[in-house]
């Protein structure tokens, strides 16, 4: 199951300012012990509108479909 971990803002180089939003996957790993365990699997960055985000460093970001660079100097920004 996918869900929300974070939330951040960015900015675009012309300014325009984005929040970015990080989903992770969580899969079961359920034992007879603890039949609802998970571990956290792959993470994922999406912009408000929904377009993929690639992390180039800490506070610098891609997006995929449009080239777009976006920062963040937001303290908890992956």
């Amino acid at each position: 199951m996918e869900k929300l971990i974070q939330e951040f803002p960015a900015t675009a180089d012309d300014g325009t300012p984005h929040v970015l939003y990080v989903y992770q996957d969580f899969l079961d790993a359920g034992t007879r012990g603890d039949p609802s365990a998970q571990v956290p699997g792959l993470k994922r960055i999406v912009t408000d509108v929904g377009l993929s985000v690639n992390r180039v460093d800490k506070g610098k970001y891609k997006v995929d479909q449009t080239g777009a660079v976006l920062t963040s100097s937001d303290a908890n920004a992956p």
